[in-house]
């Protein structure tokens, strides 16, 4: 059984460091380090500054503007985390670039709605549609998307794979709601929290809905996107979205597929893939064994 916790073998200078982080987890000192690291790579001077989010206790709520909108978030979990100090991603403006002031666009793990309000925001004359299945996520998400008043914003607390089914979703790192999965290839600690949650098809996902033509399918599920593509294919086929995806071969192989696999699968559906950070083509021969990186599928 795989440790998922980064955080439980940490060197002593790291240790060491984090004592000295600990001085930006109070204010003013949080706020001015906030304010240096905001765009920043994660690699950058002041992101290693920040204090990271298994320093914090639990409940560590902060009220913040990011993007234009206003945010709850809890210092003690990753997602909320990462938005607060919000440091800059390559990833994350290749995926913006894709959605349109009239894109109508399918966000599949959702989490706190990190990505499918500014979708929204972005999409002022379309539609988004963010799945989140875990109850006490979704309800953030929920939170989040009324505190900042956004119409074209549906929230739907199910989750998408291929069949209809009830699953659990194990939380993998207590103070990292992103982690949460579906495992159903690989052995599961029995002692693993988890939430029972039901999984549907995109097409039974999406009735009912303002969607009614996907253009961007963003999907990031922790191991389980080759099911959700499964699930998917029939809105696939008919409406040639582009796909942006979380590939993690590691994560993939829990669940019995396999990054080769779902490459494999959306090139079989007349896609064609690359590399989404350098724009690399990925080909039918390279072997992806071990790969980890999000990938963009855009229709042939």
């Amino acid at each position: 059984m795989r440790d998922y916790a980064y955080y439980h073998h940490l060197g002593w200078r790291t240790r060491l460091l984090n004592r000295v982080r600990g001085i930006f987890r109070q204010e003013p000192f949080e706020g001015w380090l906030q304010r240096k690291a905001s765009g920043r790579p994660v690699d950058s001077f002041w992101m290693k500054l920040v204090p990271p989010e298994y320093t914090y206790p639990a409940g560590s709520w902060r009220t913040a503007e990011r993007h234009g909108l206003r945010w709850e978030l809890d210092l003690s979990n990753t997602n909320d985390h990462a938005l607060f100090f919000d440091p800059w991603f390559p990833a994350d403006k290749v995926l913006f670039d894709l959605v349109g002031p009239t894109s109508q666009v399918v966000d599949i793990g959702g989490n706190i709605g990190s990505f499918a309000l500014r979708f929204a925001r972005k999409a002022a004359r379309g539609r988004v549609v963010s799945f989140e299945p875990h109850p006490a996520t979704f309800a953030k998400l929920k939170a989040n998307k009324a505190l900042n008043g956004i119409a074209n914003l549906e929230v739907v607390n199910l989750g998408i794979g291929a069949e209809e089914a009830v699953h659990r979703l194990h939380q993998v790192v207590e103070n990292n709601s992103g982690m949460n999965r579906i495992i159903t290839g690989a052995e599961v600690d029995p002692s693993l929290p988890y939430a029972e949650i039901k999984v549907v098809p995109l097409a039974k996902g999406l009735a009912g809905t303002a969607v009614s033509q996907v253009d961007l399918l963003k999907i990031d599920v922790e191991g389980f996107e080759d099911a959700v593509l499964q699930g998917s294919e029939e809105i696939i086929r008919r409406d040639r979205p582009v796909l942006f995806v979380e590939v993690i071969d590691a994560n993939l192989r829990e669940n019995a597929s396999s990054a080769r696999q779902l490459v494999d699968r959306l090139m079989g559906w007349g896609y064609q893939v690359t590399d989404a950070i350098s724009g690399r083509a990925i080909t039918a021969e390279e072997d992806l064994l071990g790969c980890s990186m999000d990938m963009v599928f855009r229709p042939v």
